[in-house]
């Protein structure tokens, strides 16, 4: 019984991972999360939304009547003591109030646009460090291939040379190229360990040696895309924070504009005060009107309808800007897309092309010169064709975003 306990904890232990060395794995929807939690720069906007609805808040209740009690002494001819209790209600001015009330509410919205803004531009650049991460990882792992099969055939030649079949020349070259491949695979560790860190730093994560990316690309997400999506796409970008903010800055700027044409209008106001002593009511009304104050209203009216004008043209701006940015993506997206393709063929002549010097070189009629000439062409053509990999993925993420796909 007591064994079957102990075999019993132990597949336990096994099963559930409890090995003190398990390394904790992210994937990039984890990693864009946890950012966006941890990121100061969205709390600080949220904060300052909050700021905006306090306001826009308060500005509702300008509408309602306001209430003060005051109580006085009188000392002379007469000793007494007076005290009343005032309302005052603003009945009209122009549409003012109302209109400041909707620009404050536009104000609320835009926070909340930059909120998203701030969010998308982090999710891109935590996308980016990711890619590179995977592109250092894939780097690495193809240079210590590389290697791999240097040092292998440093054994051969080294076994060659002691048997007399081989020069000492070849020996010293295959050597000097183990070394150069040896650097090489240190270079790449440091770029794969500096590109942790700055996806660490990005999403504000505390140092970890547990921190462990998901190689999560697969050869079925890479997938061509063409000219024909550019008009949809467009469509669901006009959706993005940016575009959304321009056009609530121009509805903004039309309220203010309403506001500014309000100023020439009378205001119409009642005041109704109540004597709690000698119990009396007192109401009154009050009209102004507004005759001439220097221009200033006429010229703030005119300023504020300009505003608005600028603000519908750039509201146009940003969507031709939008329109050409999509385009580009598409187009450098299908570039993208056949030098990848091109890369991957290359890189199949240079698989084979290596295997040919590597049966060659072991039977000895090509030098080591040529074998590391092939070695380093197929090395090249790993490189090109990972770095047109990831170029290729991350361009899909970009047009993903412009469709509204992004992690959110």
């Amino acid at each position: 019984m007591d064994k079957k306990i102990v075999h019993l904890i132990i597949c336990l232990l096994i099963g559930t991972g409890i090995t003190g060395t398990a390394q904790e794995i992210w994937t990039l929807e984890r990693c864009i999360e946890y950012g966006i939690e941890h990121n100061l720069d969205i709390e600080s906007e949220r904060i300052s939304r909050l700021q905006t609805i306090n306001e826009h808040t308060r500005s509702k209740l300008e509408f309602l009547p306001t209430i003060h009690s005051s109580t006085g002494v009188v000392l002379h001819p007469q000793r007494s003591i007076n005290s009343t209790v005032e309302i005052s209600a603003k009945l009209f001015d122009g549409m003012r109030r109302y209109y400041h009330t909707k620009s404050l509410g536009a104000s609320s919205q835009i926070a909340e646009q930059e909120v998203e803004r701030i969010r998308n531009d982090l999710s891109i650049a935590i996308t980016k460090a990711f890619l590179e991460v995977l592109l250092a990882k894939e780097m690495v792992r193809i240079s210590d291939m590389s290697y791999q099969v240097i040092d292998e055939q440093y054994t051969k030649q080294k076994v060659l040379y002691e048997s007399g079949k081989s020069s000492y020349s070849s020996l010293l070259d295959i050597e000097s190229q183990r070394s150069s491949e040896r650097v090489k695979l240190y270079n790449y560790r440091n770029v794969l360990s500096s590109n942790h860190i700055l996806l660490s730093h990005l999403i504000n994560l505390p140092y970890s040696e547990d921190f462990g990316i998901s190689d999560q690309i697969s050869q079925e997400d890479i997938v061509p895309i063409t000219w024909e999506s550019i008009d949809t796409i467009f469509r669901k970008a006009r959706s993005l924070p940016h575009i959304r903010a321009s056009e609530l800055k121009a509805r903004q700027r039309m309220y203010e504009a309403r506001m500014a044409a309000g100023s020439i209008s009378p205001t119409l106001s009642m005041d109704i005060g109540y004597d709690l002593r000698h119990h009396l009511t007192n109401i009154g009304f009050r009209i102004e009107i507004p005759i001439f104050n220097g221009g200033y209203a006429v010229t703030n009216i005119k300023n504020a309808s300009l505003e608005h004008k600028k603000s519908l043209l750039e509201v146009k701006r940003q969507e031709q800007e939008l329109y050409k940015e999509i385009r580009k993506a598409v187009q450098d997206g299908i570039s993208y897309y056949q030098e990848y393709m091109a890369s991957l063929d290359h890189l199949r002549a240079a698989q084979t092309a290596f295997e040919f010097s590597r049966e060659k070189l072991d039977v000895g009629v090509i030098t080591t010169g040529d074998y590391n000439y092939s070695k380093n062409t197929l090395f090249e053509a790993h490189s090109r064709s990972l770095q047109a990999k990831y170029k290729y993925i991350f361009q899909l993420k970009i047009l993903e975003f412009y469709k509204g796909e992004h992690y959110r």
